[in-house]
């Protein structure tokens, strides 16, 4: 960031190109001033690098669904059973602060089994000691989905589960289809991360999404700031 920034200062005219452009205006979009009702849907293994996103976005999002592997710190906040799944310690802590803001609606129920190879597959909303989520439940779906069709502006970043597996890829599957759909219906959406992308892809509708951005974790953090370093470098 900080070449990005200095290196604007020695031209005394300065422009984005066309894929910064096109980013920072999408961006946008979502962050500053979106039509409603707007939600985030928030998944992906690991919760210490969306803890700052998650702030970000409950500034301007009504409602921020939450899934994937980091569902499982927010589950051991609320008292809840998480087996084998993988929590992150030392932020069950702060996902209890979270907890306490009603936009913030975590996944009820996951896919479980005693390993990625087992044939026998439960959903459940307790964990045994024996198992582990690798998907967000029936329940959960549903009610992803009943959000996602009423909102007018999505931004959707981290799969819901272990996709690339085909017991526990229904989830990421079911809400890419979803979004898909309202954005035919004239909903904007946006989706961005590697693992986001090829579930899209996957799903087969890529050319349905509004738009898809590559800018990785500048991205996330645009999501989460407002603005990036080398934009008000541009800017001033």
């Amino acid at each position: 960031h900080t070449s990005v920034h200095s290196l604007a200062k020695f031209f005394e005219k300065k422009a984005a190109g066309f894929l910064l452009f096109e980013e920072t205006k999408n961006l946008r979009r979502v962050r500053e001033n979106p039509e409603r009702p707007a939600i985030a849907i928030l998944g992906g293994a690991k919760i210490d690098d969306k803890i700052g996103i998650i702030e970000g976005l409950l500034e301007v999002m009504d409602k921020i669904l939450i899934g994937g592997g980091m569902m499982f710190t927010f589950w051991k906040a609320k008292g809840k059973n998480t087996g084998k799944s993988i929590f992150t310690e030392e932020y069950v802590e702060k996902a209890k602060e979270l907890l306490k803001n009603e936009k913030i609606i975590v996944a009820e129920d996951a896919l479980c089994a005693e390993n990625l190879e087992s044939e026998e597959v439960k959903n459940l909303e307790e964990i045994p000691e024996n198992m582990a989520g690798y998907d967000i439940g029936e329940k959960s779906i549903e009610r992803f989905k009943n959000e996602i069709k009423n909102a007018k502006t999505i931004f959707w970043n981290g799969p819901m589960g272990v996709f690339e597996n085909e017991k526990f890829k229904k989830g990421s599957f079911e809400i890419a289809k979803m979004i898909a759909k309202i954005t035919e219906e004239g909903a904007f959406s946006l989706a961005g991360g590697g693992e986001t992308i090829s579930v899209i892809k996957n799903a087969g509708v890529r050319e349905k999404f509004s738009y898809i951005s590559t800018g990785g974790g500048a991205s996330l953090e645009f999501m989460e700031k407002g603005t990036l370093p080398g934009i008000e470098a541009l800017e001033e």
